[in-house]
């Protein structure tokens, strides 16, 4: 789910968000790409996976809806879903979408995938605030290599990650945890729809 009212309330356009086809679209799954404006308007029985790539601003009737019609999928937030509620940032406002705990941290360059040791470069200029989860009952999937603290987890349905890039290893494991359909296990793009 991309946003096109976030660029409104962004300092500067994080081109990042765009590394998730990589990732994603490497995992033999099928994927739609939807503007939050129109995600009340989808026949969401369809999806089992929904992604929020940049829905840093969320009002209060986005959220109701979000929470009520998505609570059987599994969702994954990327940076800082809700940070903005069109009056004000709140890092709460975040942990109410993810359902964990979030705290602001300095900047860091990297962060590690805890399974695989894979090593996720940032480019700290390009996010600011940043976040951590400071969530003890989440589950850690990631840690920033300079401070330790979490930089990615999940608990329940929610995945969170404090920045836009996911590697494909954990797309995998999120898709294979959610029950994804995965119609190829190696690295070739797959299309797949009505009339392909």
């Amino acid at each position: 789910v991309y946003d096109t009212h976030t660029y409104f309330y962004q300092s500067d356009f994080v081109d990042e968000i765009y590394a998730l086809h990589d990732s994603f679209g490497k995992c033999g799954v099928a994927y739609d790409c939807i503007y939050l404006s129109d995600l009340s308007k989808c026949d969401l029985s369809r999806y089992k996976l929904i992604i929020f790539v940049n829905t840093y601003c969320l009002n209060d009737s986005q959220k109701t809806f979000i929470k009520s019609s998505l609570s059987d999928k599994t969702l994954v937030w990327m940076y800082a879903p809700g940070f903005c509620d069109e009056k004000q940032l709140n890092t709460n406002y975040i942990t109410e979408m993810t359902g964990m705990q979030i705290c602001t941290i300095e900047n860091e360059v990297a962060y590690k995938v805890d399974k695989t040791g894979e090593a996720v470069d940032l480019k700290p200029d390009r996010f600011d605030p940043m976040f951590a989860v400071c969530d003890e009952s989440a589950v850690a999937v990631a840690h920033y290599v300079k401070s330790q603290k979490c930089a990615a987890a999940h608990k329940g349905n929610s995945w969170y990650f404090t920045a836009p890039v996911i590697p494909r290893s954990v797309a995998e494991q999120i898709i294979d945890a959610s029950g994804v359909h995965r119609y190829i296990y190696s690295e070739d793009v797959l299309f797949a729809g009505n009339g392909i």
